[in-house]
């Protein structure tokens, strides 16, 4: 099977995407993006249920019992310092 393992910026030949990271399932755990290590987990039925960037966490929910592989919801937490800006709501 063809998994990514990596990214490359061919114009400047920077890595994009390195330290990339698979489970017995191959799903996608971890990788390293322009300096930002991102996380995913999965559920026992193979579903995302988080990813996170260490800046914004993702929390994804499935129905309980008839859970057939249908969308539940999702939550996002973003961290956030003053001394980044102001956050404005429905921008």
């Amino acid at each position: 099977m063809m998994r990514l393992a990596g990214m490359t910026d061919a114009n400047n030949n920077a890595n994009v995407v390195t330290n990339v990271s698979y489970n017995p399932a191959n799903q996608l755990l971890t990788m390293d993006v322009a300096g930002y290590n991102e996380t995913r987990t999965y559920n026992v039925l193979g579903q995302l249920t988080g990813l996170n960037n260490g800046s914004e966490n993702i929390t994804y929910s499935y129905p309980t019992g008839t859970n057939d592989g249908k969308g539940g919801a999702a939550s996002q937490a973003i961290a956030w310092s003053p001394g980044w800006g102001q956050l404005v709501p429905g921008l």
